[in-house]
């Protein structure tokens, strides 16, 4: 399984390598310009809690875009022998259709953590559990994204979207959860 997802990780960055252009911005017709970057914070979405996230546009050809992502977020998890700090990479493709200002967002991402127990809401199971006799592992969860994004002209973005946490677990519990993400950055 980590084989599979380091392979697919790995073509996605050389797929955003080679659409991705030397300059930082693609002049329209109008003389305006496309910002290609952005910096946001998202609530849930791929992290367990809250992420900042660098965004690029690595394809653009109206109507269609394509953002590749990575982030960092943290979740703390409280436990009763203290707390359990859970560290995240979330990485993802999204794909854009629309004009102007609004677009849907469809994509799909993996968010690598870092943590003592398989899943967030193992914890729930195990709240009773010394957490100090417990190693770090790495962990991994397939979070797709259908959505809605929001961009001004003056560069401001809002993302809302719904992102599904998908997880091969042996508690049942955590092989599928609903989640949304919301997300509010600026473009440059």
């Amino acid at each position: 399984m980590k084989f599979i997802l380091m392979v697919f990780f790995s073509s996605l960055t050389l797929v955003s390598t080679s659409f991705s252009q030397s300059n930082d911005s693609i002049p329209i017709n109008d003389d305006s310009e496309i910002r290609k970057n952005a910096l946001y914070l998202e609530y849930a979405g791929n992290a367990p809690s809250m992420s900042v996230n660098f965004e690029r546009m690595i394809h653009h050809q109206s109507p269609f875009s394509i953002f590749s992502r990575i982030g960092f977020g943290v979740d703390v998890v409280n436990l009763n022998e203290g707390n359990l700090f859970v560290p995240s990479v979330p990485l993802e493709i999204t794909a854009t259709f629309g004009k102007h200002k609004h677009f849907m967002e469809f994509g799909m991402g993996a968010t690598t953590f870092l943590s003592k127990m398989p899943m967030w809401s193992s914890a729930l199971y195990d709240y009773n559990t010394n957490i100090d006799s417990l190693n770090y592992e790495v962990y991994f969860l397939f979070v797709p994204r259908i959505g809605y994004r929001f961009e001004s002209k003056k560069g401001w973005l809002f993302r809302a979207a719904y992102t599904p946490i998908l997880y091969n677990s042996s508690i049942l519990e955590d092989n599928y959860q609903t989640n949304f993400g919301i997300s509010f950055g600026k473009k440059f």
